[in-house]
């Protein structure tokens, strides 16, 4: 699954209505403080909406003290708390898998046939792509903020709707029954989608258990109580709340109780799977986002890394720094510490390597240092072998320190970590994150910061390698660099003219692959400006407000 697009309104400078199609590599532009931050911490904080239900956040799980949003009022657009709602959306393309299956109850064998069995057990088929929007607004009884609307839409189109009008109950509100994915899977050929018992069923069960009074008949607007009090249903439980009214036991299994229980059996089994379903696939990839920030932080001398990992480590670069030295303490492992210098000396020509170096931590007054000293004094000792493997064996028992140090090829010196240019160490990170970061998206503030204009622009050959030629990861870079993307631009010419890039660890690159956004800060809001590219690797849009064209003002 991957994310393929991020919905925003009404979220910090964001007021109206923001559409950002994601590709495999999403460049976001812009002056200072325009908001191109704004669409990074929309996800994570639709993240936490959906994980903690935590409407009123500050610091959030993938970021730590690195982003504060300060809670609701500060985060919504103007500070307008009362008059305003912020919605945030994500679309997910669904793998071959599905959506996942939500466990709901024993389905009698004379209520379902081995085809409705084979759905019931493994989902409905056809789910190309799912939206999940959450709006967040103020509620003036409670005084807080409050998670009022949970949306999903199915392949495109609008499938069901949960809302809460307080913090005690939510309610299903709007359900399409003759959603195309359900006529697809229950409704034969051309006929009426009515017609089809399932969809049938889940209509019946809506409009029995709809609480408006005098609706018209067909109208799809609905007040049906769900199994959570929240606007967020309950992962990995059903949708709907148990039937008490239902009997099924065997004695009092009539036509009228079957016949409830179709309705209401068909309707979990649909809406959990789809509503529940979809939130779960959809807060499942929001955890694979990982989130580096602007500044990355330095190992201090004698750093050791943290045997207990912690995403939010990801934000400042040190979850970067402890799978490298987590990756030099392991026998026969270092291959993270060799993939990462080969970046750092080869593909971006910085002039350093990176180097590991394992010992062991032996006490002074330890009995493999007073043996070894014992055995220094004796010329002849018929127990040298048996005192050896005691040495041996207390040495081996002993901590395992992991260093790691970097070699200047300009020099022929080693540093330290805490001792190399600031350029290095921001990019070390950059490099690891796009690599082994901890997800499937990764999201990168300024990943250019201190480092040689020559060396931007090869980092674009590193997120080119992570997406497309090797990981499949996905990249969302907050940039200002002309360097990266004249890079970027370059390859997928290379490939138009040549078939793939000019480089032997690239493959081909395409207009497809990327994605480019002018993030412009106007008086009361912010837009988000796509700009389209070519084959031949140039713009199709022109650049707003001149943006790039210092260079020709400083020459001419």
């Amino acid at each position: 699954m991957a994310i393929t697009r991020i919905t925003i309104e009404n979220f910090k400078g964001i007021a109206d209505r923001v559409e950002v199609d994601l590709k495999p590599i999403t460049v976001l532009f812009g002056a200072n403080s325009a908001g191109k931050s704004t669409l990074l911490q929309a996800m994570l904080y639709l993240r936490e909406l959906l994980e903690r239900r935590n409407a009123d956040a500050d610091q959030l799980q993938a970021s730590g003290s690195s982003i504060d949003l300060g809670g609701f009022q500060q985060l919504v657009h103007g500070h307008d708390k009362e008059g305003r709602e912020v919605k945030i959306g994500v679309t997910v393309e669904v793998s071959d898998d599905g959506l996942p299956v939500i466990p709901v109850m024993d389905y009698r064998s004379d209520l379902a046939d081995v085809n409705a069995r084979s759905l019931i057990d493994n989902g409905l088929p056809g789910i190309k792509t799912v939206t999940v929007e959450v709006t967040v607004g103020w509620d003036f009884n409670e005084k807080r903020p409050l998670i009022r609307k949970y949306s999903v839409s199915l392949n495109g189109q609008d499938f069901v709707e949960l809302i809460a009008e307080s913090s005690q109950q939510a309610y299903l509100h709007h359900c399409r029954p003759t959603h195309r994915l359900l006529q697809s899977a229950f409704a034969e050929g051309g006929s009426n989608p009515y017609e089809s018992t399932e969809i049938q069923l889940l209509y019946r069960y809506l409009e029995r258990k709809c609480l408006i009074a005098n609706k018209p008949e067909g109208f799809l607007l609905f007040k049906v109580p769900i199994n959570s009090r929240s606007a967020i249903p309950n992962w990995q439980q059903p949708l709907l709340p148990a039937e008490e009214t239902i009997d099924i036991r065997a004695s009092a299994w009539d036509d009228e109780a079957k016949d409830a229980y179709k309705d209401y059996a068909w309707s979990q089994f649909i809406l959990s799977h789809l509503a529940v379903g979809a939130g779960q696939a959809v807060l499942d990839e929001l955890k694979k986002v990982c989130y580096i920030g602007p500044l990355r932080a330095i190992p201090k001398r004698n750093f050791s890394s943290l045997r207990s990992p912690r995403e939010d480590r990801w934000a400042d670069g040190m979850a970067a720094w402890d799978k490298l030295y987590h990756s030099a303490t392991i026998p026969d492992g270092n291959g993270l510490v060799l993939a990462t210098s080969e970046w750092l000396s080869d593909r971006l020509d910085l002039g350093y390597s990176l180097l590991s170096r394992k010992s062991y931590e032996v006490d002074e007054d330890s009995l493999a240092l007073l043996t070894l000293e014992r055995l220094s004094e004796t010329a002849i000792d018929e127990d040298i072998e048996e005192r050896l493997k005691a040495v041996l064996s207390e040495i081996y028992s002993s901590p395992l320190r992991a260093s790691l140090s970097l070699y200047d090829a300009r020099t022929g010196s080693t540093v330290a970590p805490c001792d190399i240019g600031v350029g290095v160490s921001q990019v070390i990170p950059v490099v690891v994150g796009s690599m082994v970061g901890d997800g499937n998206t990764i999201c990168i503030e300024q990943p250019e910061l201190h480092l040689h204009p020559a060396v931007q622009s090869r980092l674009g050959d590193l997120f080119i390698h992570s997406a497309i030629t090797e990981d499949n990861k996905r990249f969302i870079l907050e940039s200002h660099s002309e360097h990266l993307m004249l890079r970027l631009l370059r390859r997928i010419r290379e490939t138009t003219e040549e078939g793939e890039a000019d480089v032997d660890y690239l493959g081909a690159v395409k207009p497809e692959h990327i994605s480019v956004y002018y993030v412009n800060a106007g008086e009361h809001k912010t837009e988000m400006i796509p700009l389209r590219i070519s084959e031949d690797g140039d713009f199709l849009d022109r650049w707003p407000n001149g943006f790039f064209e210092e260079r020709e003002s400083e020459l001419f």
